[in-house]
């Protein structure tokens, strides 16, 4: 065992040694497991071949000599180093692995997926191999590739491989430790201690997120800790760190297995064992039982350092069989699917009456009898589904089957904010709009319409020991047993007898990767279709497999629809209907004669959609719904419902069949609704090999595309996408040519015609543009790279050329639908009292750029005041400029307060606050162009803003007017510091920039993290040209907290203002409790400059759990102080603001909190719906 093997090069000789130690060892019973950092490539080109060769071929050459199992798990830097490109990465590494040692018995996790994978050395002895950077990345990780839902459904897959593999000898590998008394762990030399002590303090206290300190390593050390501690003796054997360590904690043997590059600290006091020394680690099995550990030296290599016997195996005898040749079960059974839908009739008005009896009704069914079933059945393992208890299975020809049970358990799909709540009784009595025996007629009917599709059957599952640990979750209901498409089907009739099948994502790869692979758009339509049919909405990527056949010399992927859970699906009820609004839920339409928003429909298959049917034009459509209407007869239609349990036919047979005729008679217009939204912009995706992509511009109403294959020997293939674009249909055209050095050719001269997007794509790619459309400005765009791009255009052309390899950057799933939704907004303060507002949120998306506009207006109770605010925020998703626009409007008389300029000003207390009033209406208006950059800025991360900074310029119009206030402070001109001048009316314009930088772990409720603002503004006021100054803004913040889910946070802030030149008191510095000084009133101090403290801590209660409402509930303390500075004022005091309240998070997704702020001269108590930083 040995890990950070990346840096090995077998010309070096210490490194030679080692590869002639290891393969000499008992060469006919020996393995080598790589413990992750199989490669490290270079960060400034993580995606060029040279990095990626450089760092890996040495090692697979001498691995290529190797005899026995070779296991390997990915680390950090096999997932460039936790970026955004680490998923490319480490299937890289993965391909490269399999393909160049295709001849050795190799095992490692699926690419980009967490494992286990099971490695079954021998009767007694099993390896589990883990990708632990999967549960620690910050950025996708393919759950629905992984077959995964969420991460609990990983840490379950783990418990029950340790749990199928009990009475064994188990191992357990992963990259990262669990303990850990090195560098990583937080244990450094004396020296590091010292000299760079708040290096070594952060790592060893609150952690990068490589540092076992960090809170996500943290949580996922404490999971992994807890599953090990359930079975004795298990081994975990991990990297990271750069040396050799051993540690034995209660049962549990943990292992860092040594490093191909070591010299690392440990604190060797601490350890079993531990050694700085480069080198690796052996264990031996020995016949007898014992477990012997050993490490060797790099720098001798056939002499251990270090042995010791870890533990002494005694067989307990032979683990539990699946098969128990005496059980004996009942042919059937009779079960109902669910009773738990039955509610009174009052209920329906706001649920629906749905297909509640339909679930209670029993109905006979066969016993699934795991012996009996295809000849013997194996399991495998759990299912993937969140809502359903599932368990996948394998007959004796490695044919996988699913049990996936009728009852849905909705608190798995759901976050756990919501848990417990009326909104889980909600979604989980909304189960009863499914029909549970939906998938019995969808396979029927897909038989008639030509469709590939498994052949579910109902089954009870008894109480049967065979079903070992799994027995539990699955005994006593009613399961659906069908086949699972995946692998080999050729020796049956099932799925066409095809080959090989595999899911969404691996068919994209095959496509991308390889010219002779083709996707069967005609049949993908026919399916789709078919979905719009029987209403399914739930169409997303992981509801497809893919059948290969061999046709002409080339294969051809069809598709196989699978989980019919939402075909027949019925919207009823009120809440349904207000879910089903297109700001909410528009997917959940439901099954009636005719859909009339198809948008919705669809909705869950738009990326899908997009990229498997970008070909078939209007007339193909056409002509694939009157073959799917002339095969779905009446007939075909009542023979297929006849599929329902004879128990609850008459309970919704004649329905069913009087709908589905409708729909079917209906296919056509609600298709035309669907082809309208995808034709509107279509993506056409090359492939990673060379191609050739011609556009002709036939005339003003049509264009032409197609797309070859690069011509070999002259000799040009048949196109593999070719479709004729009508003008009043499409807007865009967008051609990807991915990788491989591509060929765009364009021609034709037309007076309208189709944008058309050419996103070149590595390699060296040539684009001539020789069409023109005459009546409009340039519509063809290029987009590619610098130094790798061969152009030859027309003026026509637009060009956006960049060093930046994101410019090519092609993302399947950046469609989004446009969006209007409602905003609403509120608080409380002493000056303003209640304020309410809202406004409606437009979210519209165009060609790599999101658009958010919003209304606001707010009216605050007390004054009488209001303010409406514009705001549009136009992000690019790729490299491009931000722009963004504001507009606020404050009147009629917008509150504000003045008591005088300087730190000394007083409140007399002969007065009360309205006193100190004044009164102003402002209009403001700015525009700013931004620029994004950072590991965020373009791939967004759950885990919030990563080393994220943002740049914006932009220039700005202001106008403001003091009211005049009679017996206020405002109009005592011999008191309050002001000048007739200043009252006036002020008309300013200028420029301003402003820099930000977040790295926070959440934008809304942050726990850890830092961010900080500078801003920059010139001020030049049109009425008086002598007037203009420069005012400097600055605000830092931090937040501190050491783990994942933190009771306690601390929060830290630390701002200023300065102001350059001769300003108006509006602009001043200020200081006051609705922004930086709580305890006073807003505005309080005017002056020069500014600079404040906000220090609060935030500890959180607990977690509460009621029928209405989950969330947590804290209390916070908070200490403010600041102070402004006046030219010749000499004043050295400090202004405190403290005080205390309560905070509430609803659903964690919002923050609700109620201060009670106090000073020196006021107290007050405050409300709003955030944090005040």
């Amino acid at each position: 065992m040995i890990g950070n093997t990346g840096k090995f090069n077998a010309t070096v000789p210490e490194y030679k040694r080692l590869p002639e130690s290891v393969l000499n060892y008992n060469k006919n019973q020996k393995g080598i497991l790589l413990l992750g950092n199989n490669q490290f490539p270079n960060l400034s080109d993580l995606l060029t071949e040279n990095s990626k060769n450089k760092t890996i071929g040495s090692q697979l050459d001498t691995l290529n000599k190797f005899v026995g199992p070779i296991c390997l798990v990915p680390g950090w830097a096999d997932w460039s180093y936790g970026t955004p490109t680490g998923k490319k990465m480490v299937k890289w590494e993965y391909k490269t692995y399999r393909e160049y040692l295709n001849n050795k018995e190799i095992h490692m996790p699926d690419w980009g997926c967490p494992g286990p994978v099971e490695v079954h050395i021998n009767d007694s002895l099993t390896i589990l191999l883990l990708d632990t950077q999967w549960w620690l990345h910050p950025f996708d990780t393919r759950m629905g590739k992984c077959d995964l839902d969420d991460t609990p459904n990983a840490w379950s897959n783990l418990r029950d491989a340790l749990r199928r593999n009990q009475g064994k000898q188990v191992v357990v590998a992963g990259y990262h430790p669990i303990i850990s008394f090195g560098e990583y762990g937080g244990y450094f030399p004396l020296a590091k201690r010292i000299f760079a002590f708040p290096i070594t303090l952060y790592r060893k206290l609150l952690g990068t997120r490589v540092d076992l300190s960090h809170p996500d390593y943290k949580a996922f050390r404490k999971k992994l800790e807890s599953i090990f501690d359930e079975f004795p003796n298990v081994i975990y054997a991990s990297s990271h760190e750069r040396n050799f360590q051993y540690i034995k904690r209660r049962n549990v043997h943990y292992i860092i297995g040594g490093s191909l590059v070591g010299g690392k600290y440990i604190k060797e006091k601490s350890l079993e064992c531990g050694s700085r020394k480069a080198g690796y680690t052996r264990l031996d099995f020995h016949q007898d039982g014992r477990v012997e550990l050993l490490f060797f030296p790099l720098d001798s290599p056939n002499k251990h350092l270090f042995s010791t016997i870890l533990y002494t195996y005694k067989v307990t005898g032979t683990p539990p069989s699946l098969r128990f040749p005496g059980t004996s079960l009942p042919d059937s059974a009779i079960q109902s699917a669910s009773e738990q839908y039955i509610v009174s009739s009052g209920t329906w008005k706001w649920m629906g009456k749905n297909y509640r009896e339909l679930w209670a009704k029993p109905v006979q069914v066969p016993v699934f009898d795991i012996q009996k079933e295809h000849g013997g059945l194996k399991i495998l393992r759990r299912g993937g589904g969140q809502q359903t208890h599932s368990i996948r299975l394998a007959d004796s020809l490695d044919h996988q089957y699913s049990l996936r049970s009728l009852e849905k358990y909705v608190e798995g799909a759901l976050p756990d904010e919501v848990h417990n709540t009326l909104a889980i009784d909600v979604v989980q009595d909304n189960i009863s709009a499914s029909n549970p025996y939906a998938a019995l007629v969808v396979s029927k009917l897909s038989e008639v319409a030509g469709i590939l599709h498994t052949n579910p059957k109902i089954v009870y599952v008894p109480e049967d020991n065979r079903l070992n640990e799994y027995k539990e979750d699955v005994a006593n209901q009613l399961f659906l047993y069908e086949e699972h498409p995946s692998g080999d089907w050729s020796d049956t009739e099932i799925f066409g007898s095809s080959h090989e099948i595999i899911g969404t994502v691996d068919l994209l790869d095959k496509i991308k990767e390889k010219s002779n692979c083709q996707i069967d758009q005609q049949a993908v339509l026919t399916a789709r279709l078919f979905d719009t049919f029987i209403n399914d909405w739930d169409r997303h990527d992981d509801q497809w497999r893919w059948a290969a056949f061999k046709e002409n010399g080339s294969t051809v992927y069809r598709p196989i629809p699978r989980d019919r859970d939402q075909a027949f699906y019925v919207n009823e009820g009120i809440l349904p209907w207000i879910a089903a609004r297109k700001w909410l839920m528009p997917k959940i339409q439901g099954f009636s004669p005719r859909t009339p928003n198809m948008e919705g429909l669809v909705s869950n298959a738009r990326y899908f959609d997009r990229t498997f049917l970008s070909e078939p034009n209007w007339r193909t459509w056409e002509l694939t719904i009157d073959s799917l209407q002339a095969r779905l007869t009446n007939e075909q239609i009542k023979n297929a419902v006849n599929a329902f349990p004879r128990e609850v036919q008459p309970l919704c047979a004649k329905e069913t069949i009087e709908i589905l005729e409708k729909r079917r008679d209906n296919l056509l217009s609600m298709a035309r609704q669907h082809y309208l939204i995808l034709a509107k912009n279509v993506d056409v995706v090359g492939t990673d090999l060379r191609d050739l992509f011609e556009v002709k511009r036939k005339n003003d109403l049509q264009t032409e595309v197609s797309v070859y294959r690069f011509p070999k020997d002259g000799q040009q293939e048949q196109a593999y996408y070719h479709r004729v674009f009508l003008t009043n249909e499409t807007e865009e055209v967008r051609l990807y040519g991915l990788g491989g050095g591509d060929y765009f050719h364009l021609i034709g001269d037309v007076s309208d015609g189709i944008k058309i997007r050419i996103i070149g794509g590595a390699g060296l790619d040539t684009i001539t543009n020789k069409s023109l459309v005459e009546s409009q400005g340039k519509q063809t765009i290029v987009y590619d790279l610098k130094d790798d791009t061969k152009l030859l255009l027309n003026k026509d052309t637009k060009e956006h050329l960049s060093h930046n390899k994101d410019i090519n950057q092609y993302d399947r799933m950046a469609f989004h639908y446009n969006v209007v939704s409602p905003g609403i907004f509120g608080g409380y303060n002493q000056d303003d009292g209640l304020f309410i507002g809202g406004g409606p949120i437009f979210n519209v998306y165009r060609f790599r750029r999101s658009d958010v506009h919003t209304l606001m207006a707010n009216y605050a109770i007390k004054t009488g005041a209001f303010n409406f605010r514009y705001n549009f925020d136009s992000k690019s998703t790729n490299i491009g400029i931000d722009h963004h626009v504001d507009f606020e409007l404050k009147a009629p008389n917008y509150a504000m307060n003045y008591f005088g300029m300087g730190n000394e000003s007083t409140s007399n207390n002969l007065f009360d606050d309205r006193y100190y009033r004044l009164r102003v209406n402002q209009i403001m208006m700015s525009y700013a162009a931004g620029k994004r950059w950072g590991r965020t800025a373009i791939r967004k991360s759950p885990n919030g803003k990563i080393n994220e900074s943002e740049l914006r310029i932009g220039g700005f119009l202001r106008r403001s007017q003091v009211e005049e206030s009679p017996g206020h402070f405002i109009s005592d001109l011999a008191h309050n510091g002001l000048t007739p001048e200043d009252l006036e009316k002020q008309n300013f314009v200028g420029f301003f920039g402003r820099y930000t930088y977040s790295n926070l772990d959440n934008e809304i409720t942050p726990k850890r993290g830092y961010a900080f603002r500078g801003e920059g503004y010139q001020f030049f006021q049109l009425d008086n040209s002598s007037t203009h100054f420069f005012r400097l803004v600055a605000d830092l913040r931090t937040y501190i907290s050491f783990t994942k889910d933190p009771r306690s946070v601390l929060a830290l802030r630390l701002g200023g203002t300065k102001i350059f030149g001769d300003y108006t008191f509006l602009e001043a510095a200020k200081l006051g409790g609705k922004t930086n000084l709580r305890g006073y009133l807003a505005d309080r101090f005017y002056g020069d400059q500014a600079i404040y403290q906000n220090s609060e801590f935030r500890f959180k209660l607990f977690n509460f759990a009621s029928y209405l409402l989950n969330g947590e509930l804290g209390i916070l303390a908070f200490y403010d102080t600041g102070r402004v500075w006046l030219e010749n004022e000499d004043s050295d005091r400090w202004h405190k603001g403290y005080g205390g309240g309560f905070w509430l998070s609803p659903f964690e997704k919002t923050i609700l909190t109620t201060t009670y702020n106090l000073s020196k001269e006021d107290q007050m108590l405050q409300f709003s719906f955030n944090f005040k930083f």
